[in-house]
């Protein structure tokens, strides 16, 4: 049982913190209670997928996002389990119940799925072209691609852009795959996150980044929150914005080589 003295401290009365799920009602009572110097031990973690690759996470976990949710468990006294996964289980393992929450590059998609309600934007996201280190094409616009075969890992708004440009493009499974591809010349140039391409050109031998190619794409990786958690998704908005009045999202994401969020 916990104290009336104890919840009216935290902001939370008796009714709302039994309302709530568990995990996440002592974590939002220890926030309450020490505004960043927390004791972990009177809460249990919050489960939170993050994105198994740099720049904007790791495995070990790191990245972008480990920094930005370890510094809002410093304000907020939340704790968190990292669960490092591909960026294509992030949200559904968030829908069906196995996370709390994700941290990725990944966008809020243009329709409302359920389960899922997202947070930011925490980074923007843009898109550049990889090609063989034999090309010394300055390519600048998609245009300049005619009659060039573009590949690119399943993403909508890059299969879109690349569509929109009268070209059909070539999709693949996973980077490893493009990559390959790429360098055998089955496709002669590759659509990739900015922010991902100085690890995708050092990756596979032979590669490129277009540093004279301007990008059409611009979208904002959020934090993605389990539907229902209004909670946990109000001390998660508030803690974000105080980073981004103090400047450190800014500092975070320049750490890591990540185009900041916009606003």
């Amino acid at each position: 049982m916990i104290p009336d003295a104890t919840a009216e401290r935290g902001g939370l009365s008796q009714g709302t913190i039994m309302g709530i799920h568990s995990r996440t009602a002592l974590a939002l009572l220890a926030a309450g209670l020490t505004l960043g110097a927390a004791t972990s031990s009177a809460q249990e973690a919050l489960d939170i997928g993050i994105w198994n690759q740099g720049p904007f996470g790791g495995d070990p976990p790191g990245g972008l996002c480990f920094d930005l949710m370890e510094t809002i468990a410093e304000r907020t006294g939340l704790v968190f389990n990292y669960n490092p996964m591909p960026a294509n289980q992030l949200i559904p393992a968030v829908v069906s119940g196995a996370l709390d929450l994700e941290c990725s590059a990944l966008a809020a998609p243009g329709r409302r799925d359920p389960g899922i309600v997202f947070v930011g934007p925490i980074l923007t996201n843009n898109e550049t072209m990889l090609v063989r280190t034999d090309d010394g094409t300055a390519y600048v616009s998609l245009a300049d691609f005619a009659g060039k075969r573009i590949g690119t890992t399943v993403n909508p708004g890059r299969q879109a852009a690349i569509t929109a440009a009268g070209y059909e493009p070539v999709l693949f499974d996973a980077p490893a795959l493009a990559a390959e591809a790429l360098a055998a010349g089955n496709i002669d140039a590759w659509m990739v996150n900015a922010a991902e391409a100085p690890r995708l050109s050092t990756e596979t031998p032979g590669l490129r980044i277009v540093d004279t190619y301007v990008g059409v794409i611009v979208n904002y990786g959020m934090i993605g929150v389990a539907h229902g958690e209004v909670e946990l998704m109000g001390t998660i908005l508030q803690a974000l914005e105080g980073l981004k009045i103090d400047g450190t999202l800014d500092a975070i994401a320049d750490r890591w080589s990540v185009p900041r969020a916009p606003f």
